[in-house]
């Protein structure tokens, strides 16, 4: 399976992901509102998390501090997250990302409360 992402295209091979879930592995992906859809089609007891930026102009201003980010790409980037942001209701749990070591201890449980 594969999308055309921002300016990118991103796959995931669904025969790996089917074979990890059949087996009773935890997959964790990083994919967009896009692969979400496709892969709760498929998975419809998979879990998802939607990780918040603390707020639009802090997102613009992580994307601008990336190497190679031209103002083209980073208008595109910050319009598809508005988009994203605006769908965040659709997944099972949400984080804000605004101190690492927090978020990362929220996602960490919430992870382990499923496996439990």
């Amino acid at each position: 399976e594969w999308a055309k992402v921002h300016t990118n295209f991103y796959g995931t091979s669904y025969s790996s992901l089917e074979t990890a879930w059949n087996q009773g592995k935890t997959s964790i992906m990083d994919i967009d509102i896009q692969g979400v859809a496709t892969f709760k089609s498929k998975f419809p007891d998979a879990k998802t998390v939607f990780i918040h930026p603390p707020s639009i102009d802090e997102l613009r201003r992580r994307i601008e501090k990336r190497d190679g980010k031209v103002p083209a790409d980073i208008e595109v980037r910050m319009a598809n997250a508005e988009k994203e942001i605006r769908e965040a209701s659709k997944f099972d749990y949400q984080i804000v990302n605004d101190v690492f070591e927090k978020s990362y201890g929220e996602f960490k449980k919430i992870v382990e409360d499923l496996l439990a």
